[in-house]
């Protein structure tokens, strides 16, 4: 396997219209309270689309964002450093949570031959994990296990139990799936969201079996975007979307938070459950600020 050293770059933008913003939200103590949060504007990260942000289970200030490269901070994305994983679109991230060394990003087929990546040092070298695929846009680390991990795909979810030497598509996970997300206290729910449609899926059972419900009005909501679940009480699930981020804690019933315009294309929770981190651009165009 080929593998990639690291030769971090400080990346610096002069205003926000350049580049992606990170918001940061302060939540209270208690999650349902998140529309009374306070947001400030905590980046940026680089010039274009980010696609995804992840943060270390263990950390708060360590985050992870995939856009045109892999990019890192450790000082909770005041400033953000470029990894050597760059100069090709990244869709997905996943920080296993046993083992926060691990880290797994994904590459859609549309800019190269599609591909799962590794690193098991915190995102200084990385190597392939292979998964030959037609597009990776979700992707998800078993809790207890840093070698478990899905990946969503337009054939449905794919699972390893050995690290990526080996994959098997899930019979019965929702085709074109694009977010991944594993609740962080049971390793056995696990939820699928498709690029289209109206119908989110979860799995009790490891994505042995999956069900779907109807998302009726608040389709919009749910339609392939990030989730992040509150550590402290995994029955809070966050969902961002074209309209802001919102929040629910049924998976029935969706509720907007603090940010209620623009365009959430990523979410990241804090491990204690007190930050809720949102990549965000205006719906007037241009990245900045929600």
């Amino acid at each position: 396997m080929q593998s990639l050293a690291a030769q971090e770059v400080r990346v610096r933008w002069p205003a926000l219209s350049e580049a992606i913003a990170i918001v940061l939200a302060v939540l209270p103590t208690t999650p349902a309270r998140a529309a009374t949060g306070s947001w400030r504007a905590n980046g940026p990260i680089a010039p274009g689309d980010v696609q995804v942000l992840t943060m270390d289970p263990t950390n708060p200030s360590v985050l992870y964002a995939g856009g045109y490269g892999v990019f890192r901070t450790f000082d909770g994305a005041s400033t953000w450093r470029l990894t050597q994983l760059g100069g090709t679109i990244i869709d997905a991230i996943a920080v296993a949570p046993s083992d926060p060394s691990i880290i797994y990003a994904g590459l859609p087929c549309c800019y190269g031959p599609s591909d799962v990546f590794l690193s098991t040092d915190r995102g200084d070298t990385w190597s392939s994990a292979g998964l030959p695929t037609s597009w990776i846009q979700g992707l998800a680390v078993d809790p207890t296990d840093p070698n478990t991990v899905y990946v969503g795909e337009d054939a449905g979810v794919d699972k390893t139990t050995n690290g990526g030497v080996s994959w098997t598509l899930l019979p019965g996970s929702p085709k074109h799936t694009g977010t991944v997300a594993v609740d962080p206290i049971d390793p056995n729910r696990i939820y699928a969201v498709a690029r289209a449609g109206n119908l989110i899926f979860f799995s009790t059972d490891g994505g042995a079996t999956w069900k779907g419900f109807y998302a009726g009005n608040q389709s919009s909501v749910l339609k392939n975007w990030p989730i992040a679940f509150d550590r402290r009480t995994p029955q809070t699930v966050y969902v961002g979307n074209h309209h802001g981020l919102y929040m629910s804690t049924d998976s029935m019933t969706w509720n907007p938070t603090g940010i209620t315009k623009g365009d959430v294309k990523a979410i990241a929770a804090a491990p204690d459950g007190s930050r809720i981190y949102a990549v965000t651009q205006p719906p007037a165009g241009g990245w900045g600020i929600a």
